[in-house]
């Protein structure tokens, strides 16, 4: 299993004898018509990559697009969950490569996190990789750093699943549950749910929900912290297409 950790900056994830919820709901989804500049409540992150700047939005704050790295193609182009642009990501399946957006509040205090988004994987990743990052961190409380993590589970597997898995607390209780099989061709709807208070994180991939139970949970308080994108990969890195990301922390 994938385990970048402790990256002070950027965290999350879990697997061990735990009790999981699976059953299917109905999708969340986001806003069809999301407008990022026109947020009435700025969330924590928001990228729509439909204006004519790549940019994406911190707490209202607008920003560049990260610029390409290494090997790493970017383009923005149709299909789009909505407007007229997604941003698609390609490794070129060269090991090693990464291309991330993350946003953090260092001064405010949270306890859960949501994030909203569709995401592509035309190519998977030959082993196993990080795609999306939730993190609430305090060092002058009892549970210090607490993340989920959506990944790429290759390792040991005959064929790749989508997990999510978590790390919390001062003893790094440690958990994962494999939730989809496969990658999705197109942009799918993706919703995930982190609470530290309940211990738990919920995702829906699609038409497929899930529950993590992280082994862990606190009535605490930390600065939340997310990464979205190519996070970094072992082997062959993934071609990726996303869409309408909103994370809003509470």
């Amino acid at each position: 299993m994938y385990d970048r950790g402790v990256r002070v900056i950027l965290l999350i994830v879990a697997l061990a004898g735990c009790d999981v919820l699976l059953k299917l709901e109905p999708v969340k989804g986001v806003d069809p018509h999301l407008v990022c500049s026109h947020e009435a409540s700025p969330s924590l992150f928001c990228a729509d990559f439909d204006e004519a700047d790549p940019v994406y939005y911190v707490n209202g704050n607008r920003f560049p697009l990260p610029g390409q790295s290494g090997n790493v193609m970017l383009a923005r182009h149709a299909p789009a969950l909505s407007g007229v642009n997604s941003l698609w990501i390609d490794s070129n399946g060269d090991p090693g490569d990464s291309y991330s957006m993350m946003a953090t509040s260092p001064a405010a205090m949270m306890s859960s996190l949501h994030a909203s988004f569709s995401l592509a994987i035309p190519r998977g990743s030959s082993q196993d990789a990080t795609l999306v990052h939730l993190a609430v961190k305090n060092t002058a409380a009892q549970f210090n750093l607490c993340y989920a993590e959506l990944i790429v589970h290759t390792n040991g597997l005959p064929s790749p699943y989508l997990a999510v898995q978590s790390h919390c607390g001062p003893q790094d209780a440690y958990n994962y549950l494999d939730v989809f099989q496969g990658f999705p061709a197109d942009l799918t709807a993706f919703d995930i749910d982190f609470d530290l208070a309940a211990g738990m994180t919920n995702i829906t991939i699609g038409s497929v929900s899930a529950t993590l139970d992280m082994l862990y949970a606190s009535p605490e308080r930390g600065a939340p912290t997310v990464e979205i994108g190519m996070l970094g990969t072992g082997g062959a890195g993934p071609e990726l297409g996303l869409d309408d990301v909103v994370i809003a922390a509470q």
